[in-house]
């Protein structure tokens, strides 16, 4: 009897899967492509991203509450400015860790196998 499962060998990705979890990884968020190529640091990817989205989110609602209470744009470069600005550094850091793993798929892709004609 087992009393442990062996992990399956990855299956290699086909190029029309990798270019599928590139655009996933770009335009939809940063690590979900690579969760969805099988890889388990999608989720330290989409863990970044999201903090930093949500870092970002909370800055511009915080910048925008400040320029409403003061009656004018805030002109002084203070904490608010540095967290907002590492926030998006964050999510860029996740977006650009993302392109990095799609491109790794893309090298290890494999074209699929033409069919022989039909006669």
């Amino acid at each position: 009897m087992k009393t442990f499962s062996v992990r399956a060998p990855d299956k290699p990705l086909d190029k029309p899967t990798a270019w599928a979890c590139t655009v996933t990884n770009l335009l939809v968020l940063p690590g979900l492509g690579s969760l969805a190529a099988g890889r388990k640091i999608g989720y330290a990817q989409a863990a970044l991203a999201l903090t930093g989205f949500a870092g970002t989110i909370v800055w511009v609602i915080a910048f925008v509450a400040e320029w409403l209470r003061r009656g004018e744009m805030p002109a002084e470069i203070g904490l608010l400015f540095w967290s907002g600005l590492g926030a998006i550094a964050l999510f860029g850091g996740a977006w650009l860790w993302a392109l990095k793993t799609s491109v790794d798929l893309h090298r290890e892709a494999t074209v699929p196998p033409v069919p022989p004609p039909l006669d």
